[in-house]
């Protein structure tokens, strides 16, 4: 390695564990839990390192939940430009593929409205959605596609950005929920960085992501074969079709069986994998357990104290958990619940399982 690109490596490091600060601690979510207006919750989140900025123009007096997000969006990519810099062409090509599901999160929020005939109101489009956020695909413009009346017209505001390809096939037929077009959303995404680890990184770097990737694979694939399974009653050739590229731990024999399985033989079928884990909370808690298990994950990847590109992966989910936990404080808050009901919905790590 080169005197030139150690500096850089130090300074990506550096500027990394300043990043690290912003992430929220317990002792920040108790004290958030422990307010009673979600408007308090907002101007003391003003007051922090990793959110002060993304929320200086949201008001605190009404607060929605889609500026919320999309605030927070913003502040992804904040970091992400803080970094961006720092890296080599290969690092910035691949940051931007991975910063895609921003972009995909925006699209599944759009595909919700106009199936659920709720759009954003015109006034509200450039709040919600700057082109700021959503600016690595130059074909995809997001105040084109919140103003969709339907999916066909849906479908025309993406054309040449690659998902209306993606969605297109859905459309032409029966929409009876977004759930297939979701899922194919994140498959993807899951192919799109796949490819590029393999295109952009080192062989040492593009290991550890794809371990990473594989892993979050393995647990939504389990997730989404049992709601194949009790919600859409699929065949098992219907849902081989469905999944996500091969993962780490569940190999081919092992999909197969749980592909195969039925309802009541599923939990068995599992548990004679890897993860057997993810049913130690209880059905409920599934999403939750998976959530852990993999901030335990990148948690550990944290630790090494190494610069990698992998340790960039697992900063951005590391945040987008700490977002995922600030809207569970603020929706719980909005709704009156108690702090000890709201902590039982929180993603904390230490998992027992990892």
């Amino acid at each position: 390695m080169s005197a030139v690109s150690i500096l850089q490596y130090g300074a990506v490091i550096t500027k990394m564990r300043a990043m690290y600060t912003g992430i929220l601690k317990k002792s920040d979510y108790d004290t958030l839990m422990s307010m009673t207006r979600v408007g308090d919750i907002v101007r003391w989140l003003k007051t922090s390192p990793g959110y002060g900025s993304a929320l200086s123009q949201v008001s605190d007096t009404s607060v929605h939940r889609n500026v919320l997000e999309s605030a927070f969006d913003n502040a992804l990519i904040d970091d992400a430009a803080k970094l961006r810099h720092m890296l080599g062409r290969n690092g910035r090509a691949m940051l931007t593929v991975l910063m895609t599901r921003l972009e995909i999160r925006m699209l599944k929020r759009i595909l919700r409205a106009v199936y659920t005939g709720t759009p954003v109101p015109e006034r509200n489009i450039y709040r919600l959605y700057s082109r700021k956020t959503y600016s690595s695909n130059r074909y995809l413009d997001p105040y084109k596609c919140i103003r969709a009346k339907d999916f066909a017209q849906l479908v025309e505001a993406l054309r040449g950005s690659g998902y209306d390809k993606v969605i297109e096939p859905y459309v032409q037929g029966e929409i009876k929920s977004t759930f297939n077009m979701e899922e194919a959303l994140d498959e993807y995404y899951f192919k799109t960085v796949l490819s590029s680890a393999k295109k952009y990184l080192t062989k040492g770097d593009y290991n550890i992501t794809k371990n990473f990737f594989d892993t979050e694979a393995d647990v939504e694939n389990i997730l989404w074969i049992y709601r194949y399974k009790k919600y859409y009653d699929l065949s098992e050739e219907e849902i081989m079709t469905r999944l996500l590229p091969a993962g780490k731990k569940l190999k081919p024999a092992h999909i197969k069986r749980i592909a195969e399985a039925d309802i009541n033989e599923f939990e068995q079928a599992v548990s004679e994998t890897g993860y057997k884990w993810l049913f130690t909370k209880g059905e409920f808690h599934w999403d939750s357990s998976v959530s852990d298990y993999l901030c335990d994950m990148f948690k550990s990847e944290t630790k090494r104290g190494e610069y990698s590109f992998a340790s960039i992966v697992a900063y951005f989910f590391l945040k987008e958990i700490d977002i995922q936990n600030i809207i569970t404080i603020v929706e719980g808050v909005r709704y009156g619940m108690e702090p000890r009901r709201i902590e039982e919905y929180l993603i904390l790590g230490d998992h027992n399982g990892h």
